[in-house]
């Protein structure tokens, strides 16, 4: 049994080594991938991982390395290409308010069902370029369709193995409560890719960032950095301006780089290692991304506006709690009736409260938070707080969701107020390098 073992193995290597050369002939005759000046990083950590030549997965992983930059300039130049710009026509056909609350429902819908967060990012980036199309044609009635023919789409394009027929139907039906018939979705999903032209599966600002999580390779606090950085990034699905202000290479370099500031500040005994990674990430920007000027400057402006628009979350989150506080401590009454005492207590939700906090209540808990870390009163000086943002009305879910992934902690008081230090601080640390 060791011996058919040993030539099976054999065998399965002998086969790899086949398949890597037959790949390397296939780059060079049909495959006239963009020519970098340099390799980068990220192909160099893929191939550093390959050295063990006797295991046949590795040895089909190390085929790669030799596309690894070009797939990667390839795919920047068409996420570029396919970027939605157009926002005065994307609001035209619906509203921030309702698509925000689509992005929840598709966003809690997936959690629930334990789908990739990259399917999330793509239906929405869809769904935006197909709002944003001249083509498109977008009925309030229909929204609900529309919704679930860019998830039949982007389930399809994901592959049969993730998403086999049997298991879509299953889920648009489940998806829509059986009250939508799967060939009403079918048609809609034609119309949808005619209008696109039948260009979907773009590489979405999550695409970057797991392609430049790489660098960090296996360090202690990588997992925490990409946690982060992935929160940031879904912040941003229900801001399509910030999403789409910027090239989504950009847009994941800079909330990489918000990650890696925010773990410096959490944990200082890697602030020499958050550092240089910092500057590893902005090197490969000049690989990909050789025609920007300057990279580097645009990824950090990505990343303040990151750490402002989750900042500014967490303003009207503490100033909604402490009005929640204030109206329960005004509901309280004690009546004395013949030596009895009854005390009832009416206590109001945080989002119950949110719109009564009002700007003056963020103006407010932001010049408490400044007065408490004392480093961030320079930042608070020159913020521009975006309380109007969708992102701020659908804050408590997304939060939650990212609780649940032990990402941010549960939404107490307490636990709003000393992530409000930690964004602060990062915020201030980034604009006072920045000068």
């Amino acid at each position: 049994q060791q011996q058919q073992q040993q030539q099976q193995l054999e065998e399965q290597r002998l086969e790899a080594v086949l398949v890597e050369e037959e790949v390397a002939q296939a780059t060079v005759a049909f495959l006239p991938l963009t020519t970098l000046p340099r390799s980068s990083q990220i192909s160099r950590t893929v191939r550093d991982g390959s050295d063990d030549r006797e295991d046949p997965e590795v040895v089909i992983d190390s085929s790669i390395v030799a596309l690894v930059d070009g797939v990667l300039r390839s795919e920047y130049l068409l996420a570029e290409q396919l970027r939605p710009r157009d926002m005065a026509r994307l609001h035209a056909a619906i509203m921030p308010l309702q698509r925000a609350q689509l992005v929840n429902w598709i966003s809690q819908s997936f959690f629930v069902l334990e789908f990739d967060d990259a399917l999330l990012h793509s239906v929405v980036l869809s769904l935006d370029r197909y709002c944003a199309c001249p083509r498109a044609h977008i009925e309030a009635s229909t929204m609900q369709t529309l919704i679930l023919a860019v998830v039949c789409t982007e389930m399809k394009v994901d592959g049969a193995r993730s998403f086999p027929v049997g298991r879509w139907r299953a889920i648009l039906s489940h998806l829509s409560a059986g009250r939508l018939e799967l060939e009403s979705i079918l048609r809609k999903e034609y119309e949808v890719l005619s209008a696109l032209d039948f260009r979907v599966g773009s590489p979405t600002a999550l695409t970057f960032l797991r392609e430049l999580a790489l660098l960090l390779k296996d360090a202690e606090v990588a997992g925490r950095v990409v946690g982060l950085a992935s929160f940031l990034l879904e912040l941003t699905l229900f801001d399509p301006a910030m999403q789409y202000c910027r090239s989504q290479l950009l847009l994941a370099a800079g909330a990489l780089a918000a990650g890696l500031r925010l773990a410096a500040v959490e944990q200082p005994a890697h602030f020499q290692w958050c550092s240089e990674m910092r500057e590893v990430v902005f090197d490969e920007l000049r690989i990909f991304a050789p025609e920007l000027v300057n990279p580097q400057e645009e990824a950090l402006c990505a990343e303040e506006e990151l750490l402002d628009l989750w900042l500014t979350c967490l303003d009207v989150r503490a100033a909604a709690e402490a009005e929640a506080r204030e109206s329960s401590a005004k509901a309280t009454t004690t009546m004395t009736t013949a030596g009895t005492t009854t005390t009832t207590t009416t206590t109001a939700t945080p989002a119950e409260t949110a719109e009564a906090a009002g700007s003056n209540g963020r103006s407010q808990s932001c010049q408490e938070g400044a007065n408490s870390t004392g480093k961030r009163g320079a930042a608070e000086l020159i913020r521009q707080p975006q309380p109007d943002s969708p992102a701020v009305c659908w804050y408590a879910p997304l939060e939650e969701k990212f609780a649940r992934r032990r990402v941010l902690s549960v939404s107490t008081p307490e636990h709003t107020a000393a992530q409000r230090d930690i964004v602060g601080k990062a915020l201030w640390q980034l604009r006072t390098t920045r000068g």
